[in-house]
């Protein structure tokens, strides 16, 4: 009866019914081999609303079983609270009845993360300290998006390097900051953009350093509290620029940390020290007997030879991080016109799945901080050099190869932006414009 139905549906806890959120319920059955009922008549009805019912992260999993029950006088069987059938056994159904498996099952997994995380959501927004608390798993993240920690400690410690003006250059008020609604998600869940910039003072030897950083954030709480949904969009372009205006070492290269991640926990991360200019090799550019292009390509020397030191340093960070881990395996063929700006020390990895997130919060951190900190070691020794003459800072007519290097790498980037897409269907064509040629990659003035 429709009572004992709702008793036994009342039974089932909340956690339970969390666990079920992704897998559709049972099909009601007929009463045996060759019988005929109300509810084997209208399977193909069922099917489809059951489907759309089961779906949705606002109906409690029980309501369209009880609805069934009493409608269509389904048996009782039919409505047992047995293990539910893996996705098999309902594919056939939906199927035969020209439904597509594949957007159904990925609307049904998307609606369950969003339910979990907005009943975190729900439970935070009470919790004294839920301001403070540290990511509990993979399905949410609390204080700011998955690249907030990276993107705040190197803009800290690039303004303890005392390189750059004391306040912060202006990024124009309608450019420092968007917002838009995130598609496919919980109302109010909205994909941000912060803008920040830096510049370097006269003597310093960095020009400028800036940031975007893209997150996806869940609605807030009523401590005005907001959570990341870590399964959507995040975004760092962080980017440091050195003075090309030093005089007596070749130019230098820039430091160019991109740290992507996409809905299905999908993440791209490149992380090098950028050459804006071709790199000379070793052996002075003869081929190997093999003609080996790898060889080739790791023979190519990054740093000034002063700073010789220094590239060694880099060797070893990629030799560990790269060549004798598996963590972050290479990410794939690099297309040619871009092969220029990316040293043999790169860090280009691809990621994915439910493991892939505590790589990019554990090693990818650590390869992110390090490379951020020989960087600036580089610039520390660099500014020792100026202060006892061994280099100079002609801000007057700057190093001519320095200067041009420079300017082919920011129209490289401004041209083949891949975020341009992304960022347009987000806040338009116009802002987009405005910000990569405004902003992220201006010329040099």
């Amino acid at each position: 009866s429709t009572s004992t139905v709702v008793a036994r549906t009342t039974s089932i806890s909340k956690e339970q019914r969390g666990t079920r959120l992704n897998r559709p319920g049972p099909a009601p059955q007929t009463t045996g081999p060759g019988t005929t009922s109300n509810c084997s008549a209208l399977t193909p009805f069922i099917v489809k609303m059951s489907v759309l019912v089961w779906i949705s992260p606002l109906v409690p999993r029980w309501l369209p079983l009880v609805a069934f029950a009493v409608l269509f006088q389904c048996p009782f069987q039919a409505l047992s609270f047995a293990p539910i059938p893996g996705r098999d056994a309902l594919a056939g159904s939906i199927k035969s009845n020209d439904v597509d498996q594949r957007l159904v099952a990925g609307v049904a997994r998307r609606q369950g993360r969003q339910r979990r995380w907005l009943d975190t959501l729900a439970s935070s927004s009470s919790a004294a300290d839920a301001a403070s608390s540290s990511p509990s798993d993979d399905e949410i993240l609390d204080g700011g998006g998955i690249y907030r920690k990276f993107a705040e400690c190197a803009w800290s410690r690039l303004k303890d390097t005392g390189f750059f003006d004391e306040e912060e250059s202006p990024v124009p008020k309608e450019l420092a900051s968007n917002s838009s609604p995130a598609r496919g998600m919980a109302e109010g869940t909205e994909v941000t953009i912060e803008v920040r910039s830096m510049l370097g003072s006269s003597s310093s030897p960095m020009r400028l350093a800036r940031y975007a950083l893209l997150e996806t954030l869940a609605p807030p709480t009523l401590t005005n509290h907001r959570i990341a949904v870590p399964d959507a969009i995040h975004v760092l372009n962080l980017v440091i620029f050195p003075s090309p205006n030093l005089v007596g070492c070749s130019a230098l290269p820039v430091l160019g940390l991109d740290l992507v991640t996409l809905p299905g926990m999908k993440h791209l991360i490149a992380i090098d020290f950028q050459p804006v200019l071709p790199l000379p090799s070793k052996s002075g550019g003869a081929e190997s007997e093999e003609g080996d292009e790898t060889n080739i390509e790791m023979e190519r020397i990054v740093l000034p030879k002063e700073y010789g030191e220094f590239e060694a340093r880099l060797a070893a960070l990629h030799r560990k991080h790269c060549l004798e881990s598996d963590a972050l395996p290479w990410g794939g063929d690099i297309p040619e016109f871009a092969r220029r700006f990316f040293s043999p020390y790169a860090v280009w990895t691809r990621l994915a799945g439910e493991d892939a997130l505590p790589v990019v919060q554990d090693e990818v951190m650590s390869v992110f901080g390090e490379y951020v900190e020989l960087y600036v070691d580089l610039m520390r020794r660099i500014q020792h050099d100026i202060d006892s003459e061994a280099l100079s800072l002609d801000n007057a007519i700057g190093n001519p190869d320095a200067m041009q290097g420079q300017t082919d790498y920011l129209n490289y980037r401004r041209d083949n932006d891949p975020a341009r897409p992304m960022l347009k269907s987000l806040y338009g064509e116009e802002w987009t414009e405005k910000l990569i040629g405004e902003i992220l990659f201006r010329d040099l003035e």
